[in-house]
């Protein structure tokens, strides 16, 4: 009945784009934060429309799919240091799951600590990949090149290298 249920809503979620054309319910930016010589903090900030909702990382796995961060250009440049950390969430029971989900409601951050293992590192390249749901969920992906020096940040549509 479950994967009944998800194909259910897949299938709404594609409905809905087709007849609504693309639907944009995340604008997201993203900055960075020096700490020291070799720490810094990413920070990436999605602001959410009225009625919509991002899942955190955290949010029960037998329920919707949580965001994911991917740092790809990390080996022999830098280290992340702990767990990304996230904004203020809302915990709520999802009756279709019958699981508590956790989200971001108006506006979802994400701040990433890392540690460099090179001192040639210019950029962090960052693939975001979240469901939204208002009355139809989908699945998106964003990804950030991110230049260390603090100059604009820039949100692409290219595929990052691994």
């Amino acid at each position: 009945m479950k994967k009944l249920i998800i194909i259910f809503a897949v299938f709404a979620s594609f409905l809905a784009n087709a007849q609504q054309g693309i639907i944009e319910p995340v604008t997201w930016n993203s900055k960075v934060q020096k700490i020291s010589d070799t720490e810094y903090n990413i920070i990436l900030t999605g602001s959410i429309d009225e009625e919509w909702h991002v899942f955190s990382q955290f949010t029960n796995e037998d329920g919707s799919l949580p965001s994911v961060l991917t740092f790809k250009n990390s080996e022999g440049n830098y280290e992340l240091v702990d767990n990304a950390k996230e904004g203020e969430t809302v915990k709520a029971f999802n009756d279709i799951f019958e699981v508590e989900e956790t989200y971001f409601l108006n506006k979802a951050q994400f701040t990433q600590r890392i540690s460099l293992l090179s001192e040639g590192v210019k950029q962090v390249n960052v693939h975001l990949e979240y469901q939204v749901c208002k009355d139809v969920c989908i699945n998106k992906e964003e990804n950030f090149i991110i230049n260390l020096d603090g100059t604009k940040a820039e949100l692409t549509n290219v595929v990052l290298d691994e």
